[in-house]
Formats: C-alpha cells, structure tokens, sequence
C-alpha cells in the first residue's frame, strides 16, 4: 500500500448503504406523499402534513368541534413521538434502517385498527421516518413535509440565476430538484391504492426497513 494513501486507525470510510442516497431519499418521499394521500382520504387527516392538521385543528375550534379538535391535537402529538422516538434512537448509535423498521411497524399496525387509532399510528410513523434520516448524499431535506424542500430548491436556483454568482449549480440540487415530483407520484399512487386494494398501508411498511439498509449509524 502507497503510505500517502494509508488510512490511520481513526479514518472512516462513508457507506452511503445498499441504495444510492438519491434513490433512498426518493423512495422515502414516495412513501410520504403515499401515506398523506390514504392518511386524507381514510382518516381524514394528513399523515406528515403537519401544517395541514393544524389548520384542521384550527378549523375544529372556530366551529366546536371539540372532539374534532382534540383528535388534531393526538395527531400532532403523534408525530412528534415518532420524531422523539426515532430521533433518539438514532442519536444513541442505533443504525438509521432501524428506526425506521419503527415506522413500518407502525404502518402494518395501522392498516388493520381503527380510523382514530390509524390515523395517530400514522402520524407516529412518518414522524419516525422524518427523523431517521435526513442527509441524503450533498442535501440536506425532510422526506415526509416538503414545502421547506421546495424552498430549499428555489433559493438555490434563484442564487445560481443572480448576476455575477457562480455558473456552477449548487450542491445537492438534483436530489430537491426530484423532492416534488416525487411526492406528487407518491400522492397520486397512494390515492390509487385507497380504492383498490384492502390494506394498501402494507406495502411501505414491507418496503420502509430496507430503504436506509446498510447506512451507518451517526457518528
């Protein structure tokens, strides 16, 4: 071995996982916008869409639907659980594919209970999986909510448009280039699924604990 190439004890070598980070973070989005659309349209109410049940929520108050309002606020609550639970997990050296087989057991739960119970496990798992990862190659982006996404991608288009900066596209601009779409063919899949299948949540629970397969713990 050439002694300049020679790695001490301390080098460590980065394993994105099984899945290029590009395809792994494609897939989780996917997963979101799936899970949001069956999250609307069985119990009424946005799976990872966090913003979208506090208006919900909102709305409850203003016309007193008091048992309505407290199910947004289990909702709301549920995710941020997943996001404690998972964040912790990962944060403590467990490998990110883990935390995330939280979610998906969270998911194969939810197909078969009830619509107040399905939407609180729901929320749990894509709050788990939010928290599981979010550093995908050279970006850094949520896989479940995605208006931050889009703002990450337009600020880096405008920046590289803007008189006299730098011709070189940004960083981790193809990866928040693919954010909405993605979403958009998982919403549009998962919409689908609701009317034809019996328990279409089973299919990203099957796929959620190898998506982030091989990807190391946090240093």
């Amino acid at each position: 071995m050439n002694p300049a190439t020679k790695m001490n004890p301390t080098t460590k070598i980065s394993r994105p996982g099984v899945l290029p980070p590009m395809l792994q973070a494609g897939l989780l989005v996917m997963i979101a916008g799936y899970a949001d659309a069956i999250g609307f349209l069985q119990f009424r109410a946005f799976a990872g869409q966090m913003t979208g049940n506090t208006i919900l929520l909102a709305i409850s108050i203003v016309q007193s639907g008091w048992l309505e309002a407290v199910y947004y606020v289990a909702v709301i609550a549920s995710f941020l659980v997943g996001v404690a639970i998972s964040g912790a997990l990962v944060r403590l050296g467990t490998a990110p594919a883990i935390a995330l087989s939280l979610s998906a057991v969270a998911l194969a739960i939810c197909a078969f209970v009830t619509v107040r119970w399905g939407a609180l496990l729901l929320a749990f798992a894509m709050g788990a999986q939010n928290a599981a990862a979010t550093r995908f190659g050279d970006a850094t982006l949520n896989t479940v909510f995605i208006t931050g996404d889009l703002q990450k991608l337009f600020e880096a288009v405008f920046a590289w448009l803007w008189p006299g900066k730098s011709r070189q596209l940004p960083s981790g601009l193809a990866t928040l280039a693919l954010v909405w779409v993605e979403y958009f063919a998982g919403a549009l899949l998962g919409a689908l699924a609701h009317v034809t299948l019996s328990h279409p949540l089973l299919i990203p629970a099957a796929l959620l604990p190898f998506v982030l397969l091989g990807r190391p713990r946090q240093a």
